[in-house]
């Protein structure tokens, strides 16, 4: 029996992948895929609302008390759809509502309605160490062990790993 669009609840994948919550982002490291996936405000604040239990329509209703601005549930869309292409769910959405009908402007009005920006993740692929090259030094690749920030080419090292 399929679930109403209304009623689904996704759920976060957490396991294999090396978190860091920065000021204005999140940065996300998938260890098995070996990529790196940087959520804005927005997004950071959708997955994390991905429970398993909390539905998309009171996502939205977080984030309207959360930014204390109007959110539309296609924004709240945007940002699974997004989540969802870059496996940071833990099942695939295979339906969200049909985005294509929006306008740019319809899509513009969705985030910016009072200082609310769009989700948008921005995904890199990190070269496995041994693909990398070199994992010594002080400018060590994504995916390199590390003890400290200024081990790696990013300048974060987030859990013994270079993000």
């Amino acid at each position: 029996m399929k679930r109403k669009m209304e009623e689904l609840a996704p759920l976060a994948r957490r396991e294999d992948l090396v978190i860091q919550d920065l000021n204005e982002e999140l940065l996300v490291y998938d260890r098995n895929r070996h990529k790196a996936h940087s959520l804005n405000k927005t997004a950071a604040f959708i997955w994390n609302q991905c429970d398993g239990q909390t539905t998309v329509a009171d996502i939205a209703r977080r984030m309207e008390r959360e930014f204390n601005a109007p959110v539309d549930d296609r924004l709240v869309w945007l940002g699974i759809k997004q989540l969802a292409g870059s496996r940071l769910l833990q099942d695939r959405i295979s339906q969200t509502p049909d985005m294509k009908g929006l306008s740019r402007r319809q899509v513009v009005q969705l985030g910016l309605g009072a200082f609310l920006v769009l989700p948008a993740i921005i995904s890199i692929t990190a070269p496995e160490a041994h693909a990398a090259g070199s994992c010594t030094g002080n400018s060590r690749p994504p995916g390199c062990p590390c003890g400290s920030n200024n081990q790696c080419a990013s300048g974060s090292c987030v859990g013994g790993v270079c993000a």
